[in-house]
């Protein structure tokens, strides 16, 4: 048998992944070394086990004719002296180094022009899925305040129990991306992210905004990078004379899902139900809806192609008018909002149970661009029903699920 086959099947040594190294940030840049990487590991990988059976089956094929199954069976002490013998067998024999480096940088080529020309199955793209994971959800006052109700001037922070019980939600759904309303400082913010991330789940990635309130704000967390923010924490409109500002605000993001693929979110929190004495709830919500019309208008207007989703806890129902205000004109498919309807294990909508009227709504909504829409999955958007959500929030999470471009299936 020739013993130096194995040693021209050695492994890549330190020269040729430098020279693997130059060739990437020479060839495609530095962005595209973790994908090289990637590559480079599984073609290895593969290589190294199709070396391991090769060497097994030949090890076989010669000890079956040096050794008769006659043979007495060999003792361990015997079997280490074989382990040594076979090690001595296949040197790295000084002749069949140049072979071997020469076949190496071989290697290196065929790996580089397979990972360039490759592309990689949506799989392989964002955590071993074949989508995006978008999750929204009100955490009902993640943030310090006078829980007593004026009954006397004590602020705390939201009780344990319910932030344990937000935790476990978000983690059972598993969101690539997470935005939130009523969190708090930048410090409840962080609380939030830490603790998904002792319970396994990671989102790096932060953005936060406001609007004239200063209490109650909104949250973005993200697996994937945020690239660009262009939130409105200034928004004005007048009712009567009375100025007023967007009490939330817009917060306004762009991820980077893969290349080729910018996701730009709106994260919104109308204005509540609850009565206040600055002036009509349902007038106030009305004008912060067009606020994020407008909004959206311009961002569609300058980029039709843009894959846009609005998000959050709209505060009314889906036949009143800030739901239309926000939608759009229907006849213009360019800059019109569509609706994604998601529902629960059993196939109901609602999202929010005030228990003080013993009332069920669906106050929370994803809204999707012409450009976004086609990649909305329907069957992989959900509200998430577990059963004791309460203890969480008196919202139920919503989910999106959006498909890569190419992945997604035609008709």
């Amino acid at each position: 048998m020739n013993s130096y086959l194995i040693a021209f099947l050695g492994p890549l040594g330190t020269p040729e992944l430098i020279i693997i190294s130059i060739l990437v940030l020479v060839l495609f840049g530095a962005k595209k070394l973790p994908t090289f990487a990637r590559s480079l590991g599984k073609s290895m990988g593969e290589f190294k086990k199709a070396r391991e059976e090769f060497e097994t089956e030949l090890h076989r094929a010669q000890d079956e004719v040096e050794h008769p199954k006659l043979e007495a069976p060999r003792s361990a002490s015997n079997t280490v002296s074989r382990e040594r013998d076979h090690q001595d067998a296949y040197p790295q024999h000084p002749d069949m180094l140049p072979l071997r480096s020469s076949f190496s940088l071989l290697l290196v080529f065929l790996v580089l022009g397979a990972s360039a020309q490759e592309k990689p199955m949506p799989t392989e793209r964002v955590f071993g899925q074949d989508h995006v994971r978008f999750c929204s959800f009100n955490l009902k006052n993640w943030l310090q305040m006078d829980r007593a109700f004026g009954e006397k001037e004590d602020l705390q922070g939201k009780p344990e129990k319910e932030k344990v019980a937000v935790v476990a939600s978000i983690v059972a759904i598993q969101p690539d991306i997470l935005g939130v309303c009523e969190i708090g400082e930048e410090s409840d913010l962080l609380e939030l992210q830490k603790r998904l991330r002792e319970q396994g789940l990671d989102l790096p990635y932060v953005a936060s905004a406001h609007g004239g309130d200063q209490v109650r704000k909104l949250g973005l967390l993200s697996r994937l990078p945020i690239s660009a923010t262009n939130s409105k924490t200034d928004l004005f409109y007048n009712i009567g004379g009375t100025v007023l500002m967007f009490q939330r605000g817009i917060l306004d993001a762009t991820i980077h899902i893969e290349d080729g693929f910018e996701l730009r979110v709106l994260g919104v929190h109308l204005k509540s139900k609850r009565a206040v004495p600055e002036g009509d709830e349902a007038l106030m919500r009305r004008n912060e809806a067009q606020l994020l019309r407008d909004h959206i208008s311009k961002i569609l207007t300058a980029e039709p192609q843009t894959k846009l989703l609005a998000y959050g806890d709209f505060n009314e129902h889906r036949n009143e008018p800030c739901i239309d205000v926000i939608q759009g004109d229907r006849q213009n498919d360019a800059l019109s909002m569509h609706d994604v309807l998601v529902r629960d294990s059993n196939g109901e909508v609602w999202t929010h149970f005030w228990d003080a009227a013993d009332v069920y709504g669906r106050l929370d909504y994803f809204f999707v661009s012409k450009e976004l829409r086609p990649l909305a999955n329907f069957r992989k958007s959900f509200i998430y029903g577990g059963k004791d959500f309460d203890e969480a929030s008196d919202h139920r999470p919503i989910v999106l699920g959006i498909e890569f471009p190419d992945s997604k299936k035609k008709p």
